[in-house]
């Protein structure tokens, strides 16, 4: 049986366990860390296997989870993964933009709507996301190395950004870095032909970035903030401690 990844905050353990036992009820298998784990077996990696394995995340969003980076990674790891993901409003939080544009249940009421997470999970997996990575655009970045190592610039890391899943007939895609302390080139185009409309920046924080351009079918137009993209960009890879070290940095910046 194909199960259902739990996504939550340690805080909101207690609710994780009652969504997992709701889906139990209803013949569904709930994947919690706490719980799926094998000792002795690599905690990163076990959660990436059941993410990349689970018919669909869940996402409890709290106040709690909306500042948890581990989360965070997860459901972004799962939109990377082509992973339909489900968010769910426990508490009300800020909804992070990601997450704005898929279908969101609400669990604030004293009356929790139980049925219709079920619903929702047996449904089409085409329809619990709207914004699957395999059906939009999505922004990815990686880190230029140099003898496996980061590339440095002082603070600045070099650092290679890129779309996904552009639509047909794009011609270029058009970036910009929303953030006033990043002073040089904020906007930049990059032409049909260079991999992945792929280019390289230097930053040491998590900036916000728009790409947008044109298809046969219309505009289109994607966002992410460098510490998502960089996410997607290394989802399903091996990373070094180098490169982990470099995240982090990003993420905290």
């Amino acid at each position: 049986m194909t199960h259902v990844f739990i996504s939550y905050a340690s805080e909101d353990r207690e609710l994780a366990r009652e969504v997992r036992s709701r889906l139990s009820n209803a013949q569904k298998q709930g994947w919690l860390d706490s719980t799926s784990i094998i000792i002795g077996g690599d905690y990163r990696q076990e959660i990436d296997k059941a993410i990349r394995t689970a018919a669909a995340v869940v996402v409890l969003l709290t106040p709690h989870s909306v500042r948890s980076q581990y989360v965070t990674y997860e459901w972004a790891f799962a939109l990377g993964a082509g992973v339909p993901v489900l968010p769910l409003m426990a508490k009300r939080a800020r909804i992070h933009l990601r997450l704005e544009p898929l279908q969101c249940l609400d669990f604030t009421g004293s009356r929790r709507p139980w049925s219709q997470l079920v619903a929702h999970l047996e449904s089409d997996r085409r329809s619990l996301s709207s914004s699957t990575p395999n059906r939009e655009p999505t922004i990815f970045a990686r880190f230029e190395l140099e003898r496996g190592q980061p590339i440095r610039q002082g603070r600045q890391y070099k650092i290679d950004v890129g779309t996904r899943n552009v639509p047909e007939g794009t011609k270029k895609v058009d970036y910009e870095i929303l953030d006033d302390t990043f002073k040089k080139e904020p906007k930049w185009s990059v032409g049909w032909g260079q991999g992945d409309f792929e280019d390289w920046i230097f930053s040491y924080g998590d900036v916000f970035i728009t790409a947008k351009g044109a298809g046969t079918e219309g505009p289109w137009r994607a966002r992410a903030t460098l510490s998502e993209a960089l996410r997607l960009g290394y989802a399903g890879r091996r990373r070094s401690s180098q490169i982990a070290k470099a995240m982090k940095d990003i993420d905290e910046n």
